[in-house]
């Protein structure tokens, strides 16, 4: 079915409304994909939706050292994604980004001098593997056998130069925590 569009007193031109609707979609799609296209990548970035970051925890062995227990854990910092993932950490004092959800089991800080703000990268697809961190507690190590925890990592994303030091003092907050699968005590 077509219709007439009248252009002038004398003249008439047939429209087809189907090929109007076409049109007028093309041209929304023309207008708003860009858009899409933007929402669309901002869904699957891995450092709003922590999606491509991941912790990896393996518990060592206990030591035992000034009237306290520690335990040695590995951790592994994975980025799947495909983007490089920069965040914040410190110089020596990177500790203070994990945590337990355990209060049994407290990350342990040796502390250092010097120490300052520095922005990590980890590229694509890559993981930074075993980093060392010690777990304290004035617990009998025999009485936490079967204790379950988690390690977490207090994610960071670096923004800018100018904000480094204001961002890695949100290392302490723990706000923005990734957290490894469970661990049991053995």
């Amino acid at each position: 079915m077509f219709y007439s569009i009248k252009l002038n007193a004398q003249s008439t031109f047939p429209v087809n409304p189907f090929l109007i609707l076409i049109k007028i979609i093309y041209q929304l799609l023309l207008i708003c994909l860009p858009f899409l296209s933007s929402c669309k990548q901002q869904e699957i970035n891995p450092i709003q939706k922590k999606k491509g970051f991941t912790i990896e925890a393996k518990s060592g062995n206990w030591k035992y050292e000034n009237g306290k227990n520690y335990l040695a854990v590995f951790t592994t910092l994975t980025n799947n994604s495909p983007a490089t993932i920069p965040y914040v950490s410190f110089s020596c004092d990177w500790e203070g980004a994990y945590a337990t959800d355990n209060s049994n089991l407290l990350v342990f800080e040796e502390g250092c001098d010097k120490n300052f703000p520095v922005t990590l990268t980890l590229p694509p697809q890559t993981s930074e593997e075993t980093k060392l961190i010690w777990l304290a507690t004035t617990a009998d190590t025999l009485k936490l056998r079967g204790t379950r925890f988690r390690i977490g990592f207090n994610y960071v994303p670096f923004t800018t130069p100018e904000n480094l030091e204001k961002d890695a003092n949100k290392l302490f907050e723990h706000s923005n925590m990734i957290w490894s699968d469970t661990l049991t005590l053995k």
